[in-house]
């Protein structure tokens, strides 16, 4: 049984993967992360609890960390054998190379920096980490619709002349396709949630809770800091007048705790998997530590922050 990851998550991959017809491996890490904690157990003489089971924040937050960097680590191994592993099973001595490992924090997760070091953001290539949570929800929404599809098809033709020359020939005709990807409404509507605590029938992990702000004012505070060049005063002057709603304190707590959040977690940007940048409020390469800093021409040995 799997302590950690729901049966409704689980039956949605298996879903998702049979209608876009990829191969889909379901597998339980439970009996790695047991292991790891056993060993620290071993060494320490002590054993780290949930904060659901009465653990502290530092033994929760830990905990969570072990799964997903787990996730990195075995997804890795997969790609490395996963080609050798279908062709021996297939009798075959044929096999291609490794795969690549596709990275899953989206912006909002990464200026929040709602993501492990070194765990299943850490991969090649990262599709959706020039989106935001609110974009990458509309364009869920669009592609879970049935969606005709109309493409091309080039049927080679060639005809020769009664002196015997010969020339090639292209009619194109028109192929319509139906695709359904019905598992994304289901996947769409469920609340986002790593799913790295304990799942009971009172309590269950969400994103939003944790991150103590929602995904809606994550995607408004990164456009603001990155297209308007925004800084904590500027934005809070800016939402002031979109967030009519808010009393200019409860703004004002917003944007301090974006920012917070933002400074102490610059760190892990220095490893954020290469993106696609879709949009211009995409984040920064920030992989060099890039301070701002005033050099002295007559000594080039001295450095003024």
């Amino acid at each position: 049984m799997c302590l950690h990851s729901s049966a409704e998550t689980r039956a949605r991959a298996r879903a998702l993967a049979a209608q876009i017809g990829s191969y889909h491996i379901d597998l339980n890490i439970d009996l790695v992360v047991n292991a790891i904690v056993t060993l620290f157990t071993s060494v320490m003489q002590l054993t780290p609890r949930f904060r659901l089971n009465g653990g502290s924040n530092a033994e929760n937050l830990a905990l969570q960390n072990i799964q997903a960097r787990t996730r990195m680590v075995i997804s890795y191994l997969m790609s490395a054998l996963l080609p050798w592993a279908r062709a021996t099973q297939a009798k075959s001595e044929h096999y291609g190379p490794s795969l690549l490992v596709l990275g899953s924090a989206n912006v909002d997760e990464a200026l929040r920096g709602y993501l492990t070091k070194y765990d299943c953001s850490s991969a090649d290539i990262n599709p959706i980490g020039g989106v935001s949570k609110c974009d990458l929800r509309r364009f869920i929404a669009w592609a879970s619709g049935n969606r005709v599809l109309q493409r091309e098809v080039n049927a080679s033709s060639c005809s020769s002349s009664q002196s015997g020359s010969s020339h090639s020939g292209a009619s194109t005709s028109i192929e319509t396709v139906t695709v359904e990807y019905s598992a994304l409404s289901e996947i769409l509507s469920a609340p986002p949630t790593a799913e790295l605590e304990p799942i009971t029938k009172e309590y269950r992990q969400v994103d939003e809770v944790d991150m103590g702000m929602s995904y809606d004012d994550l995607s408004v505070f990164g456009r603001l800091r990155k297209n308007a060049r925004c800084g904590p005063v500027s934005m809070y002057q800016q939402l002031t007048f979109l967030w009519p709603h808010m009393t200019p304190i409860g703004v004002g707590d917003k944007v301090k705790r974006f920012f917070h959040y933002y400074a102490i977690n610059r760190h892990k940007m220095t490893v954020i998997t290469p993106a696609y940048h879709a949009e211009a409020y995409s984040p920064d390469d920030n992989r060099y530590a890039i301070h701002q800093t005033t050099c002295d021409c007559r000594m080039s040995r001295r450095v003024v922050y």
